[in-house]
């Protein structure tokens, strides 16, 4: 691409503008995971511990610098990821206890203790990368609804 995707503009705001009014929409305290210290001006940064490690270095140094029971990441390339799906996912972590929730393809939400995921963070992350997959699959198909309905 060539340029920070972070920084692109879409409706005259920068993608990274858009996940984190997605977080706060969702009632929840947004940061930016795995980013250069150039985002501080959006939100607090929770720098890569090593460098070169794409998203999943994010995700990794997020998951260390917290003693959080959950954690929530949105990708800055889901800017119309509704902020009640957030909010409902995370609420029915809260509910269930579980420290990972997803919108799964087939429309059931699927959840994961902390505890389920291990202790090695490349390995949660991981996970954690798999799910991102399956709620893109998710909302594809639901837009995918919504337009076939619309016609």
């Amino acid at each position: 691409m060539g340029v920070d995707k972070a920084l692109v503009h879409l409706r005259g705001r920068p993608l990274v503008e858009h996940a984190l009014e997605i977080l706060r929409g969702a009632g929840l305290a947004a940061s930016i995971a795995g980013a250069r210290s150039t985002l501080s001006a959006f939100a607090a940064v929770v720098e890569d511990v090593e460098a070169g490690k794409g998203p999943l270095g994010g995700i990794c140094a997020a998951l260390a610098s917290t003693s959080a029971q959950r954690a929530v990441f949105v990708p800055v390339d889901l800017p119309l990821l509704p902020s009640s799906l957030v909010a409902y996912l995370v609420r029915h972590a809260e509910i269930t206890g579980r420290a990972v929730t997803l919108a799964s393809v087939a429309g059931f939400t699927d959840v994961y203790k902390r505890q389920d995921l291990g202790s090695d963070l490349v390995a949660q992350a991981l996970l954690l990368a798999a799910l991102r997959f399956q709620v893109r699959l998710f909302l594809l198909k639901k837009a995918a609804e919504v337009s076939f309905h619309a016609q």
